[in-house]
């Protein structure tokens, strides 16, 4: 959506845009969500890589309905594993973004 002023405008959150009531902790809960959501779906764009590097020729080799199982698999792992991680890419833009969400915090 591009705003009146020429720019483009920021795209609302589930319950409004960032520090639109709801407090710092709501932001930070939103930021920590987004963060691990951002993490996921990298994670699941590797795995989509390193998967497509494997031949698939023979006599196993399972067509769409594979291809549409080992993407939802892959989509499941990403986000269970950037759940668990503690010092991922999610964790490292989070301690980035939260700065600037919350400037005295450093």
């Amino acid at each position: 959506m591009i705003g009146g002023s020429g720019g483009i405008a920021p795209k609302p959150g589930p319950s409004g845009p960032v520090g639109s009531g709801g407090g710092p902790r709501a932001d930070d809960q939103r930021l920590r969500k987004a963060c691990a959501d951002f993490e996921a779906v990298f994670m699941s764009q590797i795995f989509a890589q390193l998967r497509a590097t494997v031949p698939h020729d023979g006599l196993l080799d399972g067509g769409q309905g594979e291809d549409m199982f080992t993407s939802m698999m892959d989509e499941h792992i990403a986000g269970a594993a950037a759940a668990r991680l503690e010092h991922g890419v999610g964790a490292a833009l989070y301690q980035q973004l939260r700065l600037r969400l919350n400037p005295e915090t450093k």
